[in-house]
């Protein structure tokens, strides 16, 4: 038997808040009397008359309704078969590829080895063939393993449509997606139809690397190519990054503010006008690739001397490269028919470059050649 009450027969204030059935989803109570309307689903609010939540308050503050945490992140697509279950609520996927147990982002590793029942997990790289309706919260029901597939659950805060846009989740583990936060961008009305996508909104995912960089998880490297003059100054590309130089290579690092040096003799070469120059007397014979030879004479006028350094006709030119000193001063080139009137005549006989000198030496006097050969 029921009973029924008026309300003429209900105290005023007799029904508490206690009373109220405010756990279960999608109940509706609607106070016209005092212009409130209160609805147990958050995302059902609409009306300006409609007591939200605390938590719907403090999600709506942060710009995202956050979710509980999950363990990892997907990187890549997953093979798996997709099941809507009821419009969603038991909604699987299960593992179509090869037979392991299940991992994604190498998460595993940090939890000692392999996930759990119960774990919470994003999926948010499912494409394929417009699959993105797959994405979403899921937690592990089979693990799997070499002889078992793994299959993931739609968790049952986000196996309704109104879970989903601006929902926000943090991942704890893997190697790429660890400390990174997540926020639904997608509208959904139908669960298995409609497109859902996550955005990285937190954590160094929002970073991308730029020219030079490189960035896999939350680290930031610096491309060094391999003999390019750059490198770090400890072992295994660590330490501060730095200019390489080779010992004795013509460049110098000088601590402080002058940093990265010409390494120059200043006899040779040196710094003038504020450019690297060679200096006045800077080049000798050698680096011109021409050999000093010097002979000296103290003998009879009229006698044929062969330079001794010679090598040959082709190394010299008569009287061209064939300097002779008397005594210091420089004596005048003569030809062989006019020796009478030279102090002295270069020549060459076919095989060697030799000297004639006309008059023979006084006492003390010397004669000196020198050329270059």
């Amino acid at each position: 038997m029921s009973l029924q009450f008026r309300n003429a027969q209900i105290a005023n204030a007799a029904i508490t808040p206690a009373k109220l059935d405010t756990a279960s989803a999608g109940l509706t109570y609607n106070f016209a009397g005092v212009g409130l309307v209160y609805k147990s689903l958050p995302s059902g609010i609409t009306l300006d008359s409609e007591v939200a939540t605390k938590a719907y308050v403090d999600s709506v503050a942060n710009g995202a309704y956050w979710k509980d945490g999950v363990t990892a992140a997907t990187t890549a697509e997953l093979d798996a078969t997709y099941n809507n279950g009821s419009s969603g609520v038991g909604a699987t996927l299960t593992n179509s590829g090869t037979n392991a147990a299940f991992d994604i982002d190498n998460a595993a590793s940090a939890l000692g080895g392999s996930f759990s029942v119960g774990d919470r997990v994003l999926i948010k790289n499912q494409s394929t063939g417009g699959s993105s309706f797959e994405n979403g919260i899921y937690e592990v029901t089979t693990v799997g393993d070499g002889s078992t597939a793994w299959v993931l659950t739609r968790t049952a805060d986000q196996n309704d449509p109104n879970e989903f846009i601006s929902s926000a989740v943090f991942v704890a583990a893997g190697d790429t997606n660890a400390n990174i936060g997540f926020v639904c961008t997608t509208n959904v009305e139908t669960i298995g139809t409609d497109a859902v996508s996550f955005t990285a909104f937190t954590g160094t995912a929002a970073i991308t690397a730029g020219a030079g960089l490189s960035k896999s998880g939350s680290t930031i490297d610096v491309e060094v190519t391999a003999n390019a003059g750059l490198g770090f100054s400890a072992v295994g590309d660590s330490g501060t990054l730095e200019v390489k130089l080779t010992a004795n290579e013509g460049l110098v690092f000088t601590s402080g503010s002058a940093g990265i040096q010409v390494d120059y003799d200043n006899t040779t070469i040196g710094i003038i006008s504020n450019k690297l120059a060679v200096k006045d007397g800077g080049v000798g014979l050698a680096k011109l690739g021409a050999q000093f030879s010097y002979d000296e004479f103290n003998t009879a006028g009229g006698t044929i001397f062969t330079l001794a350094n010679a090598v040959g006709v082709a190394n010299y030119q008569s009287g061209a490269n064939v300097r002779v000193y008397l005594n210091g001063q420089r004596l005048r080139v003569g030809a062989m028919n006019t020796l009478a009137s030279s102090q002295y005549t270069v020549f060459q006989d076919g095989s060697d470059t030799k000297i004639c000198i006309k008059d023979a030496l006084i006492s003390g006097e010397i004669l000196q050649a020198d050329y270059l050969r």
